[in-house]
């Protein structure tokens, strides 16, 4: 029985947002489905969602990405596939990192894992992650192609910067507040903790928007789950900064015995790096019988919100998509999770059986980063084909 699941980030998403993100997850699982349906495995189903959501201007990531400190584009993402119940191949693995001319970085990852679990004719092996320029070779050598980095910028995400640029100048120089500035040719300097917090507080203020990733898991009718993250990263950072839509802690498949399972993650990169949020999560659906309200109560705990990894100056801020595939007796059961610490997510998911695809935008009232908000469901039980 085959599923999918999609998410547009986490963070805030107003209310004027809202319609046209909810159709974009609705276009994006039923191109999943589709891809199902003409005998795609999850990888594949997984691909088509991920292109759908990487095509819209309104999510971080490909064409509306959050510009660096240099007013570029600069994206990452990562795909990985797991065999399923009764592996017949390898785990397919591939990411990239800090590409300025790639429109669909997560189509690029999956491509990526499809060929590096080949070798090269000469005898080398190749490589799973690719960053920068060497990722964007492999995006001509692929197929899925180049385009003109300006074109990944839209009159929104230009102007965003811009307010965000002049906030920063006048964190750093008050007297300058009345004055336009601009992060052009240097890095800024770092920081100091205080003003640092203080920056961040500001920031979020001038014009809230979603988390740094979009992400998609995928179940195929033979069991095998999938998992593509794709992000356009956060607002100013720095040139060449890679986050955890590069790894395997923005998205995760695994596999034991007659159980699978898939996690995408999103919101602040460099604390889902350090938790390893999405491989972490994965581990805990395989080993664990708890199934999803376990995997709730530990994201809750010494996964993420509460999780030794992260200092005390941690903005704690995440989303996770999760789903298990359990498969006895010639039936498959599928468990779902959405769960989130900020003031928004919104998510879609649907299977092969539903007439209609069902889209949220799910909203806390907790103060950002303290609170963790989940939505469970489960697929009716479906007999495999034999």
């Amino acid at each position: 029985m085959a599923f999918v699941a999609v998410h547009v980030g986490c963070g805030y998403h107003s209310a004027g947002s809202e319609s046209e993100l909810r159709r974009v997850c609705e276009r994006a699982c039923a191109a999943g489905l589709a891809a199902a349906r003409a005998g795609g495995d999850a990888l594949a189903m997984a691909t088509a969602a991920v292109e759908v959501l990487e095509g819209s201007e309104h999510t971080n990531t490909g064409r509306g990405s959050a510009l660096n400190e240099h007013g570029e584009v600069e994206c990452d993402a990562v795909a990985m596939m797991a065999p399923g119940p009764s592996p017949a191949g390898p785990v397919l693995f591939g990411a990239v990192g800090a590409v300025r001319r790639v429109g669909c970085p997560g189509v690029l990852a999956a491509t990526i894992a499809r060929t590096a679990s080949a070798e090269e004719t000469d005898g080398r092996v190749l490589p799973i992650l690719l960053v920068g320029e060497g990722a964007e070779a492999a995006a001509t050598e692929s197929g899925v192609g180049l385009c003109d980095p300006q074109d990944l910028i839209t009159p929104v995400t230009r102007a965003r910067f811009d307010r965000h640029c002049e906030t920063l100048a006048a964190i750093r120089d008050p007297p300058a507040r009345s004055k336009r500035r601009r992060v052009d040719n240097a890095s800024p300097p770092l920081l100091p903790p205080t003003l640092a917090s203080a920056a961040a507080a500001e920031m979020a203020t001038v014009e809230p928007g979603p988390g740094d990733t979009i992400g998609v898991v995928a179940v195929d009718r033979e069991g095998r789950s999938a998992a593509i993250a794709s992000s356009g990263g956060i607002p100013l950072k720095r040139r060449g900064r890679v986050g955890q839509a590069a790894s395997a802690a923005g998205a995760f498949a695994g596999y034991r015995s007659s159980r699978s399972a898939a996690v995408v993650s999103t919101g602040v990169g460099e604390e889902l790096l350090r938790t390893q949020l999405a491989s972490s999560c994965v581990g805990l659906l395989l080993h664990d019988e708890g199934g999803m309200p376990a995997l709730g109560d530990r994201l809750a705990a010494d996964l993420f919100l509460r999780s030794p990894a992260l200092g005390p100056a941690a903005r704690r801020q995440s989303g996770v998509v999760a789903v298990s595939v359990e498969t006895a007796s010639g039936q498959t059961r599928i468990e779902f999770m959405f769960a989130h610490s900020t003031a928004s997510m919104g998510v879609g998911y649907a299977s092969e059986h539903d007439q209609t695809v069902k889209t949220d935008m799910m909203r806390s009232k907790a103060k950002s980063g303290t609170q963790l908000c989940v939505q469970v469901g489960k697929v009716e039980p479906a007999t495999r084909s034999t």
